[in-house]
């Protein structure tokens, strides 16, 4: 008897740890979400010491650089995060209960139809658009030609 309440005792702690990473996961997201359109100070005070820098267009004039914070990216111009990245690799993306292991489908079961379907260059799969009214951005899933998540990105309307 003894036996089986620890062994209940240890599976409902196992559950309630999985639920609480996973709470936290969806926090972590959304707190880097809310990044976009904030000012480069408040966020770098927030997000703390990148990882890597680089220029987003070498050769060209743009002004945008990116940092690497290993699970998300950020895309700084003129002082202001205009684009938040999660990759395929971002362990801790977690939005609404889609995670980088989602499929299509499981977008469009949670998302609905995305605001546009947009084929990208040279017919390198797809993007998903999703507007985020609440922050004037629009949320980007990026799909390969077999229409595997390759990654996320927020950005500024």
């Amino acid at each position: 008897m003894k036996k089986l309440v620890a062994a209940m005792f240890f599976f409902l702690f196992f559950l309630t740890s999985i639920s609480f990473l996973n709470a936290q996961d969806a926090n972590q997201t959304s707190k880097i979400i809310n990044y976009c359109g904030a000012r480069f100070n408040v966020f770098l005070k927030d997000a703390g010491v990148p990882i890597d820098i680089s220029p987003l267009c070498s050769g060209e004039s743009s002004t945008e650089v990116f940092f690497d914070f290993k699970d998300f990216g950020a895309v700084i111009d003129k002082k202001m995060v205009v684009r938040v990245i999660f990759f395929s690799d971002s362990k801790n993306f977690s939005y609404k209960g889609l995670t980088m292991k989602s499929t299509y489908k499981d977008v469009e079961k949670i998302l609905g139809k995305p605001n546009e379907k947009i084929e990208r260059a040279s017919g390198n799969g797809y993007l998903w658009e999703y507007p985020i009214d609440e922050i004037f951005s629009s949320m980007y899933f990026w799909f390969d030609n077999d229409m595997k998540l390759e990654k996320v990105s927020v950005e500024l309307k």
